[in-house]
């Protein structure tokens, strides 16, 4: 892993030789400096994405089902989509932190040496 420090001459690189390294010495960019707070933002959100579209199914549910004299039915049915609906935007928001990972691991890394 390729470190650097900022000083009087310039970007000085350093080669980490132990499990343990200075984040004194660690290259920060502007986006670097709070990609744990984008990620943890990300991943807050994924009990209320679990929650919300069962419980707005169930209320479209039970509407559709008083208007239209088709007790269990709809609602069921909406309650049904409002899960699949839920899984398909946790697995986005994952998706999205994961590849958020990546890249702040590349970026973390520096270039590659010839």
């Amino acid at each position: 892993m390729r470190l650097f420090a900022r000083g009087r001459f310039g970007n000085v690189s350093l080669l980490r030789n132990g499990p343990i390294g200075s984040s004194l010495f660690l290259k920060q960019g502007k986006d670097d400096r709070y990609s744990w707070a984008r990620q943890a933002g990300l991943l807050a959100t994924v009990p209320f994405l679990l929650a919300a579209p069962p419980i707005i199914g169930l209320l479209i549910g039970r509407f559709l089902d008083n208007r239209f004299n088709t007790t269990p039915i709809l609602t069921i049915v909406f309650i049904v989509l409002g899960f699949i609906a839920g899984a398909r935007e946790v697995a986005s928001v994952l998706r999205k932190a994961s590849e958020g990972d990546k890249q702040d691991e590349r970026n973390r890394n520096g270039p590659k040496e010839p």
